[in-house]
């Protein structure tokens, strides 16, 4: 930075802009900034976002001491100066250098003092290494009035809440933690302004019972282990219009169950796998479902031969009837048998995404052909994959579009299996649009000529084949999103 009388760059800046930046530094560059000037120091000290990382294992014990130092400092010297979001990373382990250091103490005095500061956000990850521990979060938080956001994610850690609640929390967000089922249940009961609740496999639940009268967003990740024994959940919302819910099993003994009672959901996720026990209410005002889309396919084939199986897939169809725009994974109609299809007439679907998987064994265009059947009223179909390079779909576009494909699908539907496909004319397919990723452009040859021999099935159809600039879904799809502080 320059000195003397040209100031420095800083000095330039109005606050807010400074705040922004400070909002990217680490703790040691916010600690080196203080130092620049007074007003650099004053910025420091009441910055509205703070992230604090305390996780490094390879920090030496002269740094780590000054780092806590400087955070007991800055804390003193806040001087209850408001906070919009506050996070903490921090790893402790039991009997070493951590131990000695109080650390433990000291965080639970940062935290007391930040409730202090009116926080709006507050973000923990915390980490014990080698021995489990527990960890209470400060009661001060129940009765803060400023906080909105809590999110709280504890590896190898046992969890205590406040049977209390907290009054005026609008959005919580739990994961990797042990906790107690008795305890975790009376603390959601007692939040009663909460309106988006995220939870992700937490320990020590064998059900887990949710009624709530203010819950709008509801997100379930659960990934059965050895400590995981979650065999129950049970939804009771009113206000319920968002639920995803992810529930994978490694154990094939374990039997699930879930029962939703939330008759004003707008949008449905089901992922994780067919082996349990759906008892869904009527969804009469959805307008968006999606089944088994991200789930990997090989979690649904294992239950083909199935009748139990094939019922609940159709439980689950019935349920989603209503829908307007829907989702649906080849390995879930897969799973449906070709009887039913006649008998749950989809007449509110317009929009249906149809999710293939080009590793598996074949496309089964028959059934597809069959399934559609069902959709009287469709004018939009898209097929698209997640387990391999996916075709960039932008239906900004391509709004007069019926039906799209990537290349790979297209190839062994269009040359191999016309006489089927005779059978959507009655669709009347306007345009459709196949996007072909660049690896494949010394076979754009032969995509066009199976392209063409496809156009003369459908003469009233527009056919496009353009390059594709983007990937639609990446590789690893993050099942959820969570909202940053």
């Amino acid at each position: 930075m320059a000195s003397g009388e040209q100031g420095s760059v800083i000095d330039d800046l109005p606050d807010h802009i400074v705040y922004n930046i400070l909002s990217f530094f680490s703790l040691k560059d916010i600690a080196r900034f203080s130092t620049v000037s007074r007003r650099c120091r004053n910025l420091c000290f009441s910055v509205p976002r703070l992230n604090i990382n305390l996780t490094d294992s390879q920090l030496m014990l002269t740094e780590r001491i000054k780092m806590f130092d400087f955070v007991d400092r800055y804390m003193i010297h806040r001087r209850g100066t408001n906070f919009q979001s506050f996070a903490l990373s921090w790893s402790f382990k039991k009997g070493s250098v951590t131990n000695l250091l109080t650390e433990d103490y000291r965080v639970d005095s940062w935290l007391r003092q930040v409730a202090r500061c009116n926080v709006e956000g507050l973000k923990l990850s915390i980490t014990f290494q080698e021995s489990i521990e527990s960890f209470d979060l400060p009661l001060c938080f129940t009765d803060c009035s400023s906080l909105k956001y809590l999110s709280i994610n504890l590896t190898n850690g046992i969890l205590k809440l406040p049977a209390t609640g907290f009054r005026f929390l609008q959005v919580l967000i739990l994961s990797a933690a042990q906790v107690q089922q008795d305890l975790v249940e009376e603390m959601l009961s007692s939040c009663k302004c909460l309106k988006r609740l995220i939870i992700a496999n937490l320990n020590g639940l064998e059900s887990l019972n949710l009624k709530s009268t203010c819950l709008e967003q509801l997100f379930l990740g659960i990934t059965d282990t050895r400590a995981n024994t979650l065999s129950t959940i049970n939804v009771s919302a009113c206000r319920l219009n968002l639920l995803r819910v992810f529930w994978a099993s490694r154990r094939s003994s374990n039997k699930k169950k879930l029962v939703v009672s939330a008759p004003n959901i707008i949008r449905l996720t089901l992922e994780g796998d067919i082996d349990c026990d759906y008892q869904l209410c009527s969804f009469d005002s959805l307008e968006m479902a999606s089944v088994f889309v991200q789930t990997n396919p090989l979690l649904l084939i294992k239950n083909e031969a199935s009748i139990a199986a094939q019922q609940r897939c159709t439980e689950i169809l019935k349920h989603v009837r209503h829908s307007k725009v829907l989702h649906l994974s080849i390995a879930f109609v897969k799973l449906l048998s070709a009887e039913i299809f006649p008998a749950i007439p989809l007449r509110n679907v317009h929009t249906l995404y149809l999710h293939v998987s080009p590793d598996s064994e074949g496309y089964n265009v028959p059934l597809i052909v069959s399934f559609l059947m069902s959709f009287p009223n469709l004018r939009h179909l898209t097929f698209t994959s997640h387990f391999e390079s996916a075709a960039l779909i932008n239906t900004n576009q391509l709004a007069n579009s019926i039906m799209e494909a990537p290349s790979y699908f297209m190839e062994p539907l269009a040359s191999n299996r016309l006489k089927p496909i005779d059978k959507l004319k009655d669709k009347v397919l306007e345009k459709m649009t196949i996007y072909y990723p660049p690896e494949e452009y010394y076979q754009l040859s032969k995509i066009i000529r199976s392209i063409e021999t496809f156009s003369k099935a459908h003469s009233t159809a527009a056919v496009y084949v353009l390059p594709r600039v983007r990937r639609l879904f990446a590789r690893h799809v993050n099942f959820f999103y969570t909202p940053l502080i």
